[in-house]
């Protein structure tokens, strides 16, 4: 449970990190727009003034904002997997703990029919109560895990799914960042066409 909470703390975390460099690259690919708008396009060897100089370099600002948030995805992506891992393997344990619950069960029901009848001693039936004890225990302890393993299922599903709504908001950031990268490059074709 320790880990999960850990786990669920470290995906929060990033997700504001991812929605901070969205924000974040979002008003640099403005400044990027607008610096652009009034400068224009230099060739590559074109020599730069000093005030051109000193203007930030917008592009691989923002470049390196998106890397740092396909870091954080890829992050998010171990997290879910791992998350899956601990979900499928609570769920083997509470079918296996519920397959033998379900077998002191049936045993102890057996055991009371066996004991009531005639040619059973009282020596047996004796006997058969302290075997009726510990598989009544066993069941009980069987309970007692599966109730145990509800909070870990549910922790688990809900760090799952954090993930994958951090790898959706990911990936919807960078369609936007490709749909207008395209938009860019078609306003471009327009311009020279024109």
């Amino acid at each position: 449970e320790e880990l999960l909470r850990k786990r669920d703390e470290e995906i929060s975390r990033l997700k504001e990190q991812i929605a901070a460099l969205t924000d974040a690259a979002d008003v640099v690919n403005k400044e990027n727009q607008a610096f652009r708008s009034v400068y224009g396009e230099l060739p590559p060897d074109a020599e730069l003034t000093e005030e051109f100089k000193r203007k930030p370099k917008l592009p691989q600002q923002f470049q390196r904002a998106v890397e740092y948030c396909s870091i954080l995805e890829a992050e998010v992506f171990a997290i879910s997997k791992e998350a899956k891992l601990v979900r499928h393997a609570t769920s083997e344990i509470r079918q296996h703990i519920v397959t033998q619950r379900d077998v002191f069960g049936e045993a102890r029901h057996q055991m009371a029919a066996a004991f009531r009848a005639p040619e059973c001693t009282e020596e047996m039936r004796g006997k058969g109560r302290e075997v009726d004890e510990i598989l009544a225990m066993a069941r009980w302890r069987s309970e007692d895990v599966l109730k145990s393993l509800r909070p870990l299922e549910r922790a688990s599903l809900a760090i799952e799914v954090a993930a994958k709504d951090s790898k959706t908001f990911g990936g919807q950031y960078h369609n936007n960042n490709n749909n207008n990268n395209n938009g860019e490059e078609r306003q471009e074709e327009e311009e020279e066409e024109g």
